[in-house]
């Protein structure tokens, strides 16, 4: 009797299945760690900025104020200014006070072009700043009391950073 080698349709089945579950798993694993990857860079931007801030306060004895209580704006960055003004910072502006002390030479923006960092400035020595993190499971996220403009951070805010003196 002469048999044909090859693979039977249940056998290609199989290992179509088999690798559908990997590629799913690779996937979700890629997806999470991509989130990790942003939030960490966030973490690192608000930081940054918390230097800045810290900087300008030592140089100015005063925080920058913020606009309406809060900027949203500069295109997904923090939109700070050195005094109050009618509008937020250009995109990727400089962070720098009015004697052009430079402070930041660029703004950092979210990673994610629908998200901001949401600033504000309840009184000349005190700051907040938040952004949101898309880790759900990140051990960081907080629950921050709205302010009373409420932080739009592109969606909730559930991290932030401020000055000594007030919580975030």
């Amino acid at each position: 009797m002469n048999r044909k080698q090859g693979f039977t349709l249940i056998e290609l089945m199989l290992v179509m299945v088999i690798l559908g579950i990997l590629v799913a798993i690779g996937t979700v694993a890629f997806t999470s760690s991509m989130k990790k990857g942003r939030d960490t860079t966030r973490k690192g931007n608000l930081r940054a900025i918390t230097n800045a801030l810290e900087l300008y306060y030592n140089d100015n004895g005063r925080y920058p104020a913020d606009i309406s209580g809060g900027i949203k704006g500069c295109n997904g960055g923090v939109g700070l200014t050195p005094t109050p003004a009618p509008s937020p910072c250009p995109a990727n502006s400089a962070f720098k006070d009015a004697n052009g002390t430079l402070y930041m030479a660029q703004l950092p923006t979210d990673p994610v072009a629908s998200q901001v960092y949401y600033y504000r400035s309840p009184s000349i020595s005190q700051f907040q700043i938040y952004a949101r993190l898309e880790n759900t499971q990140d051990p960081a996220i907080m629950i921050i009391p709205a302010p009373p403009s409420g932080p739009d951070c592109g969606g909730t805010c559930n991290w932030g950073m401020s000055s000594a003196n007030i919580s975030p």
